[in-house]
């Protein structure tokens, strides 16, 4: 089976991957970027809390929202094996996002293949916006992150039909829940994703399971929470200026992808990041108009594609009702996640690599590589190589070592 966990193809990409996620953060675990900011202090005092025993909280500390269980619980238990620092907080607030990053690798990959998932994971892994937010303990951003790749993944095996119970969409509820505890600036994309596969597969009772869940979730936090909460930090944030925010957005999402802010505070970046951010921002553009305008061309023509880049655009549009006294740059950080959870950057990257070979475009119409009874799914050559694995004949009969042979004239 095509992307099978245990084949020695996806053992080197995850060592990629991994290895990708760490040395490309290293200077920061051991350079001189530690100095936490206030957010971050706060929770590291939960997570010492915890590892002490003195308190177990649920939300982020002065607040009525915020669901920092996990990050707390996970500070907690690396304060406890490597001792209190900033520097031990940091790195497991990496791993945490590591595992959000793995299944995000996982949902794409049920949706799209192996090497489509690694593409756009490795992409992610270097994208600016989340080198540091990948190792800030902020209280519900890593958090939201994960369960919103979790539930992606959820979805993703449901759409491979390897799992169709009831209790998945209990899961996906589960998750959603959480999400919304966590950080709703999550919610539009991915409930934009459930909400079509809901429609498309039309079976009420994992509709019913999955809200029933998501419901059941929030509701027990919030009973869990209104005797030991705080109002001290409650902004009005949603309090929309929709003109003012429409002409901010291109200069707002520069700023994102470049990471040169601090809460909402902008920093001067330097030459190298500007031309990152610029480049970041036409890649990203491109690639949300091309599954629209372009779709055969592209080969973007099956839902995941179509909502991958909708669930990216759902993303800015609610940072639209945010107050544009209180936005701050992290509010776009589910746009770049809802991005790369399409298949519009591996549709472009097939195409390119088909133009620089010279090899025509052969479609044959194939469904889900997991599902072999599918057969509504058009792909192109781009997508035959990036999922089938050497040596597998593909639906034209050849290996990808056959058609790489191919292209070499030999």
């Amino acid at each position: 089976m095509p992307g099978r966990e245990t084949s020695r193809g996806y053992l080197l990409y995850l060592a990629l991957g991994v290895f990708l996620c760490l040395a490309s953060r290293l200077p920061f675990l051991v350079g001189g970027s530690l100095a936490p900011d206030s957010d971050e202090c706060i929770l590291g005092l939960m997570a010492t809390h915890v590892a002490q025993g003195e308190a177990l909280p649920i939300l982020f500390y002065g607040q009525d929202y915020g669901f920092a269980l996990l990050e707390t619980a996970v500070g907690a238990l690396f304060f406890k094996l490597f001792g209190t620092s900033i520097a031990v907080l940091k790195f497991a607030m990496l791993l945490l996002w590591m595992v959000g990053w793995w299944l995000l690798v996982l949902a794409v990959r049920g949706f799209s293949g192996i090497r489509a998932a690694w593409f756009l994971g490795i992409l992610l892994a270097a994208c600016p916006a989340w080198a540091l937010w990948s190792m800030k303990a902020r209280g519900g951003y890593l958090t939201a992150f994960l369960f919103t790749n979790l539930s992606l993944w959820l979805l993703s095996r449901v759409h491979a039909a390897r799992s169709t119970k009831a209790g998945t969409f209990a899961g996906i509820g589960a998750c959603v829940g959480l999400v919304y505890w966590s950080q709703p600036l999550w919610l539009p994309g991915l409930l934009l994703f459930l909400i079509c596969s809901m429609v498309r597969r039309k079976r009420a009772l994992e509709a019913v399971a999955l809200a029933a869940s998501a419901i059941s979730i929030a509701g027990l936090l919030y009973i869990a929470t209104r005797s030991n909460h705080s109002e001290y930090w409650s902004p009005k944030v949603i309090d929309p200026e929709i003109l003012q925010a429409l002409y901010l957005t291109p200069r707002r999402l520069w700023v994102h992808l470049s990471a040169s802010y601090y809460y909402t505070l902008r920093i001067t970046p330097g030459t190298l990041t500007v031309v990152s951010a610029t480049l970041w921002l036409a890649v990203i553009v491109v690639a949300c108009i091309l599954p629209f305008v372009a779709p055969r061309r592209t080969g973007c023509r099956s839902w995941p594609a179509r909502v991958g880049a909708w669930s990216a655009l759902a993303g800015v549009v609610s940072s639209l009702l945010i107050s544009n006294r209180l936005f701050s740059h992290r509010y776009l950080l589910p746009f770049v996640v809802r991005l790369r959870a399409s298949r519009v950057g591996h549709r472009v990257g097939g195409l390119v690599a088909r133009k620089a070979t010279g090899t025509p475009v052969r479609s044959r119409n194939y469904g889900n590589p997991y599902d072999r009874r599918s057969r509504l799914v058009p792909r192109t050559s781009g997508r035959f190589i990036g999922c089938h694995h050497a040596g597998r004949p593909g639906p034209m009969g050849w290996s990808v070592g056959a058609f790489g042979r191919r292209v070499a004239g030999r």
